[in-house]
């Protein structure tokens, strides 16, 4: 393959290797066709021919039939909500109506980009302590099923009519049963890993059990509060009604503890409350946060207000995860090499009773 070739198959490549990916790159080469004047149909046409084969695909080449027929963009979508999210859709609707489609796609595909990036952190952060807690489970197999039986066979030979040290007894009692634990153990953790890093917060039970852990709670709580309010800024400036907004918004956010506050300030605000006395009851923001909405609501000017409120929780959603970061890797190291010294310790213990016996 000569190198033009190479790199044309890279660049068709570069950028749409996930779905994800993919769709932040349909928002944004989209937005940039529309933008320079390509009529939509053939932009969306454009787009199909450099995706890679999928259900992306398949969906936008079902978009584009439906659009054909006579449909709108907006409608089309709807009929893909497997592919294309109710923010997505909420924003070409509003696109469509007010004229600036192409200005609301490039920004919802660079904050897509934006979430992203913080996902690709959270992975970061917390798939180098599953290996260690990796590592831990191999090592405790690998002793329970060829070290310690090998040596207890030995003390047996050596040591006869002798008991062990009470120590190496229960270390050699309990080996027996961390080559079921391990697996198990490792199984549930990497189920809750990939549960609970998706796109969207899922409510299911494995996500449910990081959310009762301190810490990790607090963790899940900003990136929900930051997905939130930077849909509804985007929402809003679309040019969707406040009540609408908050309601599309909400479907970005998964987090249990929030659901329900969510939904009932959803109902204060169709009884006709505003933002900030939901907010308020709703006890999800602090006081000078409640304050900055009350201003964007006083000077007619909610999105902008509800995007720095979004900023703000990202920032402090990245330094925790920097804190999660720099604590548990240094304390799994530490939990690693205390697992090995005790496992060890069984063995040594023994071994240099023996010794002193034959001297």
């Amino acid at each position: 393959m000569s190198l033009d070739s190479r790199w044309e198959s890279f660049s068709r490549k570069r950028g749409r290797g996930r779905k994800g990916e993919s769709v932040v790159f349909l928002l944004s080469r989209l937005g940039t066709l529309l933008h320079v004047g390509v009529p939509l149909i053939d932009a969306l046409s454009s787009i199909r021919e450099q995706l890679p084969l999928g259900d992306l695909q398949k969906g936008l080449s079902g978009v584009i039939r439906s659009m054909e027929e006579g449909i709108s963009f907006s409608e089309a979508l709807c009929r893909y909500p497997q592919l294309f999210s109710p923010i997505v859709i909420g924003t070409v609707f509003a696109g469509e109506h007010s004229g600036a489609l192409p200005e609301l796609l490039l920004q919802l595909a660079e904050r897509q980009s934006v979430q992203m990036r913080l996902r690709r952190k959270w992975m970061s952060t917390f798939l180098y302590p599953f290996l260690l807690l990796g590592a831990c489970c191999f090592v405790g197999i690998f002793f329970s099923f060829w070290v310690l039986p090998h040596f207890q066979n030995l003390f047996d030979e050596i040591l006869p009519g002798r008991e062990l040290p009470v120590f190496s007894r229960c270390i050699f009692a309990t080996s027996r049963y961390v080559m079921i634990v391990c697996p198990l153990l490792l199984t549930l953790l990497l189920l809750i890993l990939r549960n609970s890093l998706k796109p969207k917060l899922r409510t299911g039970r494995w996500s449910s059990l990081l959310h009762v852990i301190p810490g990790i709670s607090e963790l899940f709580g900003l990136n929900a509060l930051g997905l939130f309010f930077s849909n509804l800024s985007m929402l809003i400036r679309a040019g969707n009604p406040l009540q609408s907004a908050f309601s599309v918004a909400m479907d970005s956010v998964a987090f249990p503890p929030f659901v329900s506050v969510l939904e009932n300030a959803r109902t204060g605000l169709s009884q006709g409350s505003t933002l900030s006395a939901v907010l308020e009851e709703s006890r999800l923001l602090n006081t000078m946060e409640l304050s900055l909405i009350q201003n964007g609501e006083q000077s007619g000017r909610v999105e902008f207000t509800a995007e720095a409120l979004a900023e703000q929780f990202r920032i402090q959603e990245e330094e925790m995860l920097q804190r999660f970061s720099t604590l548990l890797e240094p304390s799994l190291i530490f939990l690693l090499a205390a697992y090995i010294a005790v496992l060890v310790l069984a063995v040594v213990i023994p071994l240099s009773q023996a010794m002193q016996m034959m001297l």
